[in-house]
């Protein structure tokens, strides 16, 4: 089984025997920079969406939970951005699809400005709630033609662990932000060296600042590789990006032929 980020990148770069799409997606974007609604929808929904639910089906892996960007910040409300009437389900001054796809386009846009990872279009698919959105895409496009939609269900382990991946991320984020800034952790998490895995900030466990910040993002990261196993799905391959990823100069080759720099400060002396 590939990774998430394998497929993605094959999704996103590949090209003829490596290709998922064609074009792939990166080709796509440079190709519509500024898509009309009814172009959005075809390459983002009907393109795009298949592809990582029939991969998501294939390794019987959680199915996609929509996302709206209505939260960017669930550590933070006041960073909320509300749905606007177009897309609040009353579908207000919207009388055609190619309409409903402009107001998405747009909405994709808003959210994106505090959801910055799904800002760059051509690494969004690297990020789960580019999935949400595009499937939420899916459903409002759905529901304005009429279609009945069901929820997708959120899936948990059974001691209660979400398995499904935007919910996941949404804690796993929060957990990451609240310890750059939150008040120091009381102690460790139990089984861990440092406070990773509570709502707390840095400190409080007895180490120097320049210790704790290497074992927290350790402990932070096996808590992903924890979720991952659970999920069947494999372990992260490190990847030195300090020079970009794909190096610029290999990214309109195939995935298979890049070459990973072994440049300073990331090289083992």
């Amino acid at each position: 089984m590939d990774t998430f980020v394998t497929f993605v990148t094959r999704l996103v770069y590949g090209s003829g025997a490596e290709a998922i799409t064609t074009p792939n997606h990166r080709s796509w974007v440079a190709a519509n920079p500024t898509p009309t609604g009814t172009q959005w929808m075809a390459h983002h929904v009907d393109v795009m969406l298949p592809a990582c639910e029939s991969w998501l089906a294939a390794h019987s892996l959680p199915p996609i939970i929509p996302w709206n960007g209505t939260r960017p910040a669930p550590w933070d409300t006041s960073q909320d951005i509300p749905l606007p009437p177009a897309l609040d389900g009353s579908f207000t001054g919207v009388t055609t699809l190619g309409q409903l796809g402009d107001a998405l386009a747009a909405r994709y846009t808003a959210a994106a400005g505090t959801a910055t990872e799904i800002a760059g279009l051509e690494k969004a698919p690297f990020s789960h709630r580019y999935w949400g959105f595009v499937r939420w895409a899916k459903e409002m496009r759905d529901r304005f033609n009429g279609v009945i939609v069901l929820p997708a269900p959120q899936l948990y382990d059974r001691d209660g662990t979400r398995l499904s991946a935007i919910p996941f991320f949404d804690v796993f984020n929060e957990l990451h932000w609240r310890w750059h800034f939150d008040l120091p952790a009381a102690g460790p998490t139990p089984g861990l060296a440092t406070s990773a895995g509570q709502r707390a900030g840095a400190g409080g466990v007895g180490m120097s600042a320049g210790e704790e910040f290497i074992k927290f993002h350790h402990d932070h990261n096996e808590i992903l590789f924890e979720w991952l196993a659970r999920t069947g799905q494999p372990a992260v391959r490190p990847i030195n990006m300090g020079s970009g990823w794909p190096p610029p100069a290999q990214a309109a080759s195939n995935p298979s032929t890049w070459t990973e720099p072994d440049d300073d400060p990331w090289i083992n002396a």
